[in-house]
């Protein structure tokens, strides 16, 4: 991740943004330009922010940052308190400076959060959702970029507590109009997401199981994602799915206009068809739009965009032209041709209704020789995971899938459902998958690479590519 580009800071500043006490030697010293969590990123000019995370501590970096060249770096309190002599004599050593601070992640976002509102951005947009933040956050930057001089969008899948700080602090002119992707895996990050983004429009793109194990519920997945709209003020308008069930625990008890999307809401809708491996047709206001995408989840989260764009007083040519430039992102639907081999590689997430769209997109996909679908394990739905995963088998016995490779642990349960049916098998690794796929895919073949991030299913990708490309 690289460092991210700021206006030129002094120390003291710095310290009364983030409420930090500053420790440093006397005497002149660089203006702070730019911000890293990676000590390897470290140069003059610099401030290195350590985090504390589930494996390792950004603090045991601290004097490779310093010696990199590093001009500052946060710590926090606890830390310095017991290693301080030691650390002064990084600073001393180097000449950088200490910003002590209660937490380090706290004053990143307090960072971010005044480095946005310093933008005045007059359209703050934040998409949030279970499934399809990426596509819809993509779409939007490829619309709103034709009708605005300067937009600005958060990279890739930077969209946690840690990705969208840094990700704003890489914002390096005034934007008109910023795209914040956020997406949250615990109970208060849309707190923390919403008071540093404070979006004016917002756009949620469903409620599925995604983490349901930290959650415990999708009613309050529902209301910790209802918290996008709590920067609302009476101007303020929320996109919401017209068939979302949750659609009233969203918009309860928040200021702002809040309008539904879908095919029978969005003025002018006409239809869809599959172009088969060439995405989709969407039909709107007369104009037939081609679409990178497969499925009716991906002409959902068009018809989010169209909606918003719309009220943005977007002309609908330019929607049109917009989506028809819209790309995917890899493991976000990309579809990449190997030796002859087409793989739809969607393995960012997984919860049941994005598995489930994933495949019905791939259902009818015309002019490929066999429909070879690759699933990994869905993760973090706690007590519900062996139930949802049967359910996916019990889904699985009536697709057409010429072969069903299940992936993971957790997927022993859907294969128990299938077991002794032709063309079905189950492995506990990646790897196993990746020979047994090599071993059986055939020129002409669709493979879809479905399932959570944490499985790793791109490695098959790369297992590929390293076969027919070396």
């Amino acid at each position: 991740m690289s460092a991210r580009t700021l206006p030129a800071l002094s120390l003291d500043q710095l310290a009364s943004i983030v409420g930090a006490r500053l420790v440093a030697p006397s005497g002149e010293r660089p203006p702070i330009r730019r911000v890293t969590i990676d000590s390897r990123e470290c140069e003059e000019g610099v401030l290195f922010v350590p985090l504390r995370g589930r494996f390792t501590d950004g603090h045991l970096y601290l004097g490779e940052a310093f010696q990199r060249g590093a001009s500052a770096a946060l710590v926090q309190e606890t830390v310095f308190s017991e290693a301080g002599s030691a650390l002064l004599k990084h600073v001393v050593q180097t000449r950088g400076a200490l910003l002590v601070v209660t937490d380090t992640l706290e004053a990143l976002q307090t960072l971010g959060e005044w480095y946005l509102s310093s933008l005045r951005v007059p359209i703050r947009i934040g998409v949030t959702g279970s499934s399809g933040k990426t596509s819809t956050k993509e779409m939007l930057r490829a619309v709103l970029s034709l009708h605005y001089s300067r937009v600005w969008a958060t990279e890739g899948n930077l969209n946690s507590e840690i990705g969208v700080p840094l990700s704003i602090l890489g914002i390096r002119e005034e934007p008109e109009v910023v795209i914040c992707e956020m997406g949250i895996d615990h109970v208060g990050e849309m707190d923390v997401l919403a008071r540093i983004v404070k979006p004016n429009l917002a756009v949620v793109t469903g409620i599925g199981s995604a983490h349901l194990e930290r959650f415990g519920t999708r009613e309050r997945i529902a209301r910790e994602k209802a918290k996008i709209f709590s920067s609302f003020d009476d101007r303020s308008v929320g996109f919401i799915p017209e068939d979302e069930e949750f659609f009233h625990v969203l918009v309860e008890g928040w200021r702002g206009t809040f309008l539904p999307y879908g095919p029978a809401t969005v003025e002018g809708f006409e239809g869809w068809e599959s172009r088969g491996l060439e995405g989709v047709i969407l039909s709107w206001k007369g104009l037939r739009i081609p679409l990178q995408g497969y499925g009716e989840h991906m002409v959902r989260n068009a018809l989010g965009v169209i909606r918003l764009s719309g009220h943005l007083g977007v002309p609908p040519s330019m929607v049109a032209e917009g989506l028809q430039a819209y790309r995917p992102l890899f493991g976000r639907g990309e579809l990449k041709e190997i030796g002859g081999v087409w793989f739809l590689v969607d393995c960012y997430n997984a919860n049941p209704e994005s598995m489930r769209a994933s495949l019905e997109g791939v259902r009818g996909l015309k002019g490929i020789r066999r429909r070879i679908v690759v699933l990994g394990s869905m993760r973090e739905l706690g007590d519900a995971a062996p139930s949802e995963h049967r359910r996916l088998g019990d889904y699985l016995a009536g697709y057409p899938a010429d072969v069903v490779l299940l992936v993971g642990e957790e997927m022993e349960a859907a294969f128990a459902v299938l077991e002794g049916r032709s063309g079905v098998w189950w492995m506990r690794t990646v790897e196993e998958a990746s020979s047994l796929l090599v071993s059986i895919v055939q020129e002409g073949d669709l493979v879809l690479l479905k399932g959570s991030r944490a499985l790793g299913l791109e490695r098959i990708i790369q297992d590929f590519e390293g076969r027919y490309h070396a």
